[in-house]
């Protein structure tokens, strides 16, 4: 179990007379459990200047606040097989 496992990171809203559209979808949960291929479709249809990071589940990664990027995290759904 990671340490990050079940945290879930808080951004702040955009500041009043931001560029950005006060209804502007930051999350995406009806992707939950689809490929990470068909997540991102989703995700840049919402969002098309969204910097999409596949992304394997226990990877350390920044903490840094980008705007425009949007992780999906993957885990192998599948017994690897030679072949």
């Amino acid at each position: 179990m990671s340490s990050m496992e079940g945290s879930v990171m808080k951004y702040p809203e955009p500041a009043r007379g931001s560029t950005e559209a006060s209804s502007a979808k930051t999350s995406w949960p009806e992707v939950v459990g689809m490929s990470a291929k068909k997540a991102k479709e989703i995700i840049l249809r919402d969002k098309p200047d969204a910097q999409i990071e596949v992304i394997p589940v226990d990877v350390q990664v920044t903490q840094d606040l980008n705007l425009n990027r949007v992780r999906i995290v993957v885990a192998v759904a599948r017994t690897p097989m030679v072949g």
